[in-house]
């Protein structure tokens, strides 16, 4: 894997054999070895076959974390970008493990393992101050996102959040 920053527009950093990743998948019974490797794949596949879209136009950074069952190719997150393109700000838009185009059984994965996507895009892929977009059950990952990363996440914008205060 490379430490290279993303270009502008870049999706598709060093891939892996996915056939390799299923296979070691299938022959493993521990649920919690499946749920590493799909963080494994994710992280591996550099994110963009996995659903990473990243436009640098400068400014703030917008984060949109997408729904259950949903991923990052729906009206609201490519509305999102529209305004960031106009307003010259940075975007982001992923696909959570077991949504959309990324890796993982749906069935297999839980609110901690989207959590941790969310915090990787934030840690990994950004600079500075974010503004984090959550729809459904995003919103409840942008607070848990932004109550354990206080000092890089500057604003939150709830569409119909559903954040579990339990």
């Amino acid at each position: 894997i490379t430490e290279k920053p993303l270009k502008k527009e870049q999706t598709n950093p060093k891939r892996v054999d996915i056939n390799v990743l299923k296979s070691k998948l299938q022959e493993t019974e521990s649920k919690e070895l499946k749920k590493n490797l799909y963080l494994l794949s994710f992280l591996i596949l550099g994110l963009g076959v996995l659903g990473i879209y990243l436009s640098l136009w400068g400014g703030l950074q917008l984060i949109f974390i997408h729904g259950l069952n949903s991923d990052m190719h729906g009206i609201k997150a490519l509305s999102i970008e529209k305004y960031a393109k106009k307003h010259n700000l940075s975007y982001i838009r992923f696909d959570c493990r077991g949504h959309g185009k990324s890796f993982g059984n749906f069935e297999d994965l839980n609110i901690t393992d989207w959590k941790n996507d969310t915090l990787y895009v934030i840690d990994k892929l950004t600079k500075g101050p974010q503004i984090l977009i959550g729809s459904s059950m995003g919103g409840w990952l942008m607070m848990l996102a932004a109550k354990l990363r206080k000092k890089r996440v500057c604003g939150l914008i709830g569409l119909a959040a559903a954040p579990d205060f339990g």
